[in-house]
């Protein structure tokens, strides 16, 4: 998972293994709709399932695990470029 530290919403996620499409719907409608992540870890993650795999890395978003991949990572502004540009 990405999020943006500036807004604290998810910008980005990737799933491997079994089952991982059906947990990218989920991922996806967080980036969508912009949901902010401590609205996202109070959320309940079924387990046993593959979707409590999100709910475990939110977890560890949670108690402060994060990994900077891009510092000039320019935030939430880029990802609307991105969409603008697909949209024109």
């Amino acid at each position: 998972m990405v999020a943006d530290r500036d807004t604290a919403t998810l910008v980005g996620g990737t799933v491997v293994g079994r089952r991982a499409g059906d947990m990218l719907g989920v991922l996806n409608l967080a980036v969508h709709a912009r949901i902010p992540m401590p609205e996202l870890q109070s959320m309940m993650y079924g387990f046993p399932a593959p979707y409590s795999a999100i709910g475990e890395a939110l977890g560890a978003y949670g108690r402060g695990v994060t990994t900077v991949m891009a510092p000039d990572y320019e935030g939430l502004q880029a990802l609307d470029e991105v969409a603008a540009a697909a949209a024109s």
